[in-house]
C-alpha cells in the first residue's frame, strides 16, 4: 500500500476544506482505528454508529480529543462555553460518515434543539458533500466534547 506524505500545514488546509477521505468504518478496537486512520491517528471515534439509511452512517468525533493533538492549530471553544449552550445556537460538529465502503469526515453546522441529560439534541443545518441519503434537518445527539465551533452572529460560517 502506498502512503501520501503532506506536510501538516497542506494537511491542516485539507481538513478546514471540510471533507477529507479517511479509512472504512470504525475498526474492531480502538488500537485498530489508530493504525488506520491517516488523518490524525489518536482521533478516533468514540461513539456508536449511527445508522441514517441502508448505506449511509455516521460517527461524531471528538473535537477535545484533536485539540489535545493539535493545540496550537486545532483551536475549540472554552469547555464552559461548550457545556452551556442554549436552544438555536448553532455549533460545528466533525462527522465520519460511511457510504457503502467509502469514509469521509466532513464538518458540519448543527442547530441546537435542546439540552439532554448525556448533552444535546440538535438539527444538521447542512447537508454533506459526500452523500445524498444525508440532509439537512436529520436529528444529531452530542456531547459538548463533539463542539468544534460555536456559531458568532458577527461572523460568518465562511469566515471561520
Amino acid at each position: 500500500m502506498k502512503t501520501l506524505k503532506l506536510p501538516i500545514v497542506m494537511l491542516l488546509a485539507v481538513i478546514a476544506a471540510g471533507c477529507v477521505p479517511t479509512p472504512a468504518p470504525p475498526p474492531d478496537s480502538i488500537s485498530d482505528a489508530k493504525a488506520k486512520l491517516k488523518v490524525s491517528p489518536s482521533v478516533v471515534p468514540t461513539d456508536a454508529s449511527v445508522q441514517v439509511t441502508e448505506r449511509v452512517s455516521y460517527v461524531l468525533l471528538d473535537g477535545e480529543q484533536q485539540h489535545e493533538e493539535f493545540p496550537d492549530s486545532f483551536w475549540i471553544p472554552p469547555a464552559e462555553q461548550r457545556r452551556n449552550l442554549q436552544k438555536d445556537q448553532i455549533v460545528k460538529l466533525m462527522f465520519q460518515i460511511t457510504v457503502a465502503d467509502e469514509t469521509e469526515t466532513e464538518r458540519m453546522w448543527v442547530v441546537v434543539q435542546k439540552n439532554t441529560t448525556e448533552g444535546y439534541v440538535g438539527t444538521l443545518d447542512n447537508d454533506p458533500y459526500c452523500t445524498d441519503e444525508m440532509k439537512a434537518g436529520l436529528e444529531v445527539h452530542f456531547q459538548p466534547r463533539h463542539v468544534i465551533q460555536i456559531y458568532d452572529d458577527d461572523e460568518s460560517p465562511d469566515t471561520k
